[in-house]
């Protein structure tokens, strides 16, 4: 299993807000949002964490799973870093409103393949 770590920023005035508009982002992307957390941003509003497992056997499997997992909480998604060894990404225009910015990062874990046959 290839995990993916996830940071959603809001716009919300308080921690059940927030946690109200995870749920709804998680709806939208239809995947399980795995130990939640969320906390003040110190900029204002506040900024939820989670893990999101993907059950893939090939890293380009991984990938795709990912990418689509945040094509269903935004459009406009910026993908960075050397797709090989890891995935960045964010997400500007987000479906759920209230929901200012949603970013991911994952790495390659070492004893993932990478071919498509292992897919």
């Amino acid at each position: 299993m290839v995990v993916s770590r996830w940071r959603v920023f809001t716009e919300t005035s308080d921690s059940e807000a927030a946690r109200l508009l995870i749920s709804r982002l998680q709806e939208s992307a239809n995947c399980e949002f795995l130990s939640v957390a969320i906390n003040d941003y110190h900029k204002g509003g506040h900024v939820a964490t989670f893990d999101v497992g993907h059950d893939v056997r090939s890293w380009q499997a991984a990938v795709y799973a990912i990418i689509t997992c945040a094509q269903m909480m935004g459009r406009s998604c910026s993908v960075a870093g050397l797709i090989e060894e890891e995935i960045d990404l964010v997400i500007a225009d987000t479906t759920i409103s209230g929901v200012e910015l949603v970013t991911c990062q994952c790495f390659r874990p070492s004893d993932l393949g990478g071919n498509q046959e292992d897919d």
